[in-house]
C-alpha cells in the first residue's frame, strides 16, 4: 500500500475519540463503551479496511453504527463493544458483496432494519442469513433510488422466499 493510502486509512485515533464522543450521547439509551471497546472497534474497522484495500474519506463507518446501533432494544453496554465489532466486520463484508451499490448509510439503515426485525438482535442470523439475503437481492435486482427511505420501504418479502 503507498504511503498516502497508508496515511489517509491510518485515522483510528481519530475514529476512538469519535466513538468515544458518540458514547458520551449514547447515554441516553443506557449504552456506554470503555475506551478499551472503541479502539478494539477501531483497530477492527482498520482491520477490515486493510483487508478490502478501500479508502474511507469522513466520518468511519464504525461511528456511524455505534451511533445508528445504540438506539437497539437488543444492545446493552456489556455487549455494544463486541457486536460493534461483529457489526464492523459484516458491514465490509457487504460493501463488498454488494458492489459498493449501496451508499454507507443506506447499508447502515438497512443492516438495522435487519437486526430489529428480521434477527432480532442476533448477529449470527443477521450475517449468516439476512446480510446474505440482501446482498443477493441487491446483486439481481440493483438498488431502487426513487424509494424516498429505503431502508422503511425495503419490501423484506423480496429478500426472504417464504
Amino acid at each position: 500500500m503507498s504511503n498516502m493510502l497508508k496515511l489517509l486509512n491510518d485515522n483510528s485515533g481519530d475514529t476512538v475519540g469519535q466513538i468515544m464522543a458518540v458514547s458520551e450521547k449514547t447515554a441516553e439509551y443506557g449504552i456506554r463503551l470503555t475506551e478499551k471497546a472503541a479502539r478494539e472497534i477501531a483497530v477492527t474497522e482498520k482491520s477490515c479496511i486493510s483487508e478490502n484495500r478501500r479508502v474511507c474519506f469522513g466520518k468511519s463507518a464504525a461511528v456511524k453504527l455505534t451511533e445508528k446501533f445504540a438506539e437497539s432494544r437488543y444492545v446493552d453496554s456489556e455487549s455494544f463493544g463486541e457486536t460493534l465489532c461483529l457489526l464492523v466486520e459484516a458491514f465490509y463484508a457487504a460493501k463488498e458483496e454488494c458492489g459498493d451499490d449501496l451508499t454507507d448509510d443506506e447499508l447502515i439503515d438497512a443492516m438495522f432494519e435487519l437486526f430489529e426485525h428480521q434477527s432480532e438482535g442476533t448477529m449470527e442470523l443477521l450475517v449468516s442469513r439476512d446480510m446474505d439475503s440482501l446482498c443477493n437481492m441487491i446483486r439481481q435486482n440493483g438498488v431502487d433510488r426513487e424509494v424516498d427511505d429505503m431502508a422503511a420501504d425495503f419490501r423484506w418479502s423480496d429478500v426472504y422466499d417464504d
